[in-house]
């Protein structure tokens, strides 16, 4: 059956949930990038700013139609909102800051990271928990 988690589970939960948040020094830093990046852009102080890596053209598309916008200069690769990227590697993790969005996770490789290699786990369940994924 299903156990309820513990207060202590909800806690730790609650905590890493405070760190993604970031402090408000981060935030202040995130936000004094992107006001700097807007005006020497001339983007309008309300333009979300998003980072988009590769052929995406469905992600580029989906971000645009909710307001963001991309720069495309290399120089603003690190000043965004929103980086999707389609490798890990794209994205330079150390300099993320805690209200920055990317679409990969920082400890996570292919195995688990991408498509293909979720897939590949998700079949090799049958080997170890007699799980079906076809039924």
């Amino acid at each position: 059956g299903s156990q309820v988690p513990s207060d202590e589970k909800f806690a730790k939960a609650r905590v890493w949930e405070d760190r993604d948040k970031g402090s408000e020094e981060d935030e202040r830093a995130l936000n004094g990038q992107l006001a700097t990046l807007r005006g020497r852009r001339g983007l309008g102080d309300k333009k979300r700013i998003m980072v988009v890596v590769g052929g995406n053209k469905m992600v580029r598309k989906t971000l645009t139609k909710q307001g963001f916008v991309e720069t495309g200069q290399p120089e603003d690769a690190n000043t965004f909102e929103v980086k999707w990227t389609l490798a890990h590697s794209d994205i330079n993790f150390a300099q993320v800051l805690p209200n920055q969005l990317v679409n990969h996770w920082e400890k996570s490789s292919v195995e688990l990271g991408a498509k293909v290699g979720m897939h590949r786990n998700l079949r090799a369940l049958k080997w170890f928990d007699k799980v079906d994924m076809d039924s």
